[in-house]
């Protein structure tokens, strides 16, 4: 038999291995994918932009990085682009675009190279702006530079030095950030400044500006560059007055159809103030650009909200002041120099929240102090319209921002005005007039003595005995179970209608008027849990409500007996209440289990049993306005009913 070598073999089994490695480079490692991201694209101006990227991964290494960019769909690095080198480390980068081409659309987008493969982001679009305004020539301009590092031609009309360009800072004076308002969300419901481009398109900004609304016109940190303020209704009609009213907006507007559309009647220039048709930013759209410029002024009228606006057609050659500009408006912007005029504050009212039969908490957001100090703040109110500080008042300290006051001394069942006020050295404003009508205080039966109790959210109840009983006098109102943790509180109606689990609600969604007299509506999910009363207190059985109604003499008087005395909140008749008892049942109404509407309240109160009936139903108790009896009757447990506790 033949020998075999064994070394020999090894041999050749570690030559062959290394003829695969040098056959293979790369198979001895793992691959790794290089990638790159495109950024936004900002700063915008007639001949350059700032593009944005970012390296996601390194591949096996960048040799060079940048953006490329075209007039062309697909972009490469044989087309424009910027060259930043090696990149060792991911993250993000950007490049200059330098020398493009006025109102042109470019298409750009970032690249990575690795050794001889290069590999891109998504392509983004852009349009340089156009830039092309045109100034009268027979006039000199100065200039003025705002916190942006933005230049603006500025020009002297009679005796006052304005802008001649639209202003277009993202920043306030001192430097703060003014939000930038993209949704309709954003300026509907916005108590505070905000810009935008037209149609979000920086590409609008070198010549048209930017659009503001009525907040950041009156913030004290000034939407103006240093020195300069954004101009009172007063200052608008010396300029009106200068250039003699009726031709006006001749004077005013830029010549040509570069920015205005035709006609363009009436167009000169003469003032050299240069007008353009930057449009309107409405709550809902963008409207009017190359048609109609608005400009705002730091007057306004808080009765609406609204302040004094100016407007300029293409088909008008006269000057337009509107005095009833909505303040949630994005409106163009011209500053004129000297310091800001002081004015009376800007103030809002707030809701008023927790009505009860003698009070109520209001209070008040002072958004501009006028360019003064507000020394003092608070609401005042009347059960006359339109009340001031002459009326009842509250003195809540001083300053911009939010407050918080508490209305006392109020009537019962009466209707109020009431109106935030902030006052400075120019004198005392308003916020915006808000009704509320108190509640009547729970009529109890004087004749009885109540003792009371608390839940775990810090209500406080009364309560009375009846025959062996010891009931809660008032329906319940928590927002907790009695171990602390959430009830949760179901709002839309198909989420109600839908709801088997626990759930509560406010009556027609209103806590502020319905919570402190009627409670809150429960299902009877929330009542089974065996949480939802004081510890101690429980939701009575069915045979504890027989045993109510026995004592009281029946079902035919029972409910008598149970109501409140009066119609402060039944209605009348309110059948054979007396309040005998002192149980004192309010008509809270319910929720309906099929459609999540709410009926019934002042007309009838319906009381949840812990007994079930059958897996969709259980008992419960009612009364009404026009009977004396008292209902025992079984419902869906999807029902929003009252609750009332009785002792263990």
């Amino acid at each position: 038999m033949k020998r075999i070598n064994h070394n020999n073999q090894l041999i050749r089994i570690f030559a062959l291995f290394i003829l695969i490695i040098i056959a293979c480079p790369g198979c001895s490692k793992i691959e790794r994918e290089l990638k790159v991201v495109t950024g936004i694209i900002s700063d915008i101006t007639t001949s350059s932009a700032r593009a944005g990227g970012n390296i996601i991964d390194l591949g096996d290494g960048i040799n060079d990085h940048g953006h490329c960019w075209s007039i062309s769909q697909d972009p490469d690095i044989s087309d424009l682009k910027t060259s930043l080198g090696p990149k060792t480390i991911t993250g993000s980068f950007t490049s200059n675009l330098q020398n493009l081409l006025p109102g042109t659309k470019y298409y750009v987008r970032a690249y990575a190279r690795s050794g001889d493969g290069v590999v891109y982001g998504d392509v983004l679009s852009f349009t340089t702006s156009t830039n092309n305004i045109f100034f009268n020539p027979n006039l000199n301009y100065g200039t003025l530079t705002d916190v942006d590092g933005n230049i603006y031609r500025t020009i002297r009309i009679g005796t006052q030095n304005w802008m001649a360009e639209n202003l277009k800072t993202t920043r306030y004076q001192n430097g703060d950030e003014i939000l930038k308002g993209t949704t309709n969300d954003d300026w509907n419901d916005a108590n505070r400044g905000l810009y935008i481009n037209y149609n979000n398109d920086p590409g609008n900004d070198a010549d048209y500006g930017k659009l503001y609304n009525w907040f950041a016109v009156a913030d004290n940190r000034n939407l103006c560059p240093a020195g300069w303020h954004v101009p009172t209704k007063y200052e608008w009609k010396i300029l009106e007055n200068y250039l003699v009213s009726g031709v006006v907006g001749g004077k005013l507007k830029e010549t040509g159809l570069i920015h205005w559309d035709s006609p363009n009647i009436g167009a000169t220039n003469e003032s050299g103030f240069t007008a353009l048709p930057g449009g309107l930013r409405t709550t809902y759209n963008f409207t009017g650009i190359r048609l109609n410029g608005f400009w705002w002024s730091s007057t306004f009228y808080p009765e609406w909200p609204e302040a004094t606006g100016y407007q300029l057609y293409y088909d008008y050659d006269d000057l337009y002041e509107d005095n009833a500009v909505y303040i949630k408006q994005g409106l163009s912007v011209r500053c004129i120099e000297g310091p800001p005029v002081i004015s009376i504050p800007f103030v809002l009212t707030s809701e008023v929240e927790n009505i009860a039969s003698n009070s109520a908490i209001c209070g008040g957001i002072v958004n501009s102090e006028g360019y003064g100090t507000v020394t003092g703040r608070g609401v005042c109110w009347s059960t006359s319209e339109y009340p001031t500080t002459s009326n009842s008042r509250t003195i809540d300290g001083s300053g911009s921002g939010s407050f918080v006051s508490n209305i006392t001394g109020l009537m019962e069942n009466t209707t109020y005005y009431v109106r935030a006020y902030a006052t400075n050295s120019a004198g005392t404003n308003y916020g915006n007039q808000i009704s509320f009508t108190t509640s009547g205080a729970i009529v109890f039966n004087p004749d009885l003595t109540y003792g009371e109790v608390s839940d775990i959210d810090g209500n406080v109840y009364k309560t009375i005995q009846i025959g062996s009983q010891l009931w809660m006098a008032e329906n319940l109102k928590t927002t907790r179970y009695n171990d602390g943790s959430s009830i949760p509180l179901v709002i839309y109606y198909t989420d109600w209608i839908n709801l088997t689990t626990s759930g509560y609600c406010w009556y027609d969604q209103n806590e502020t008027y319905y919570k402190n007299l009627y409670g809150a509506l429960y299902n009877w999910h929330a009542v089974n849990t065996g949480k939802l009363c004081p510890a101690g207190w429980h939701v009575p059985s069915y045979a504890e409500l027989t045993t109510l109604t026995t004592f009281l003499g029946g079902e035919g008087v029972a409910g008598g007996k149970l109501k409140e005395a009066g119609i402060t909140h039944w209605i009348t008749p309110n059948t054979g209440a007396v309040n005998e008892c002192g149980f004192t049942a309010l008509p809270g109404g319910w929720r309906h289990y099929n459609d999540g509407s709410f009926s019934w309240v002042n007309y009838g109160g319906y009381w949840w049993s812990s007994s079930s009936e059958n897996a969709t139903d259980a008992w419960n108790i009612n009364l009404a306005y026009d009977f004396e009896h008292i209902g025992i009757t079984n419902n869906n447990k999807r029902y929003g009913l009252s609750v009332r506790c009785v002792r263990d």
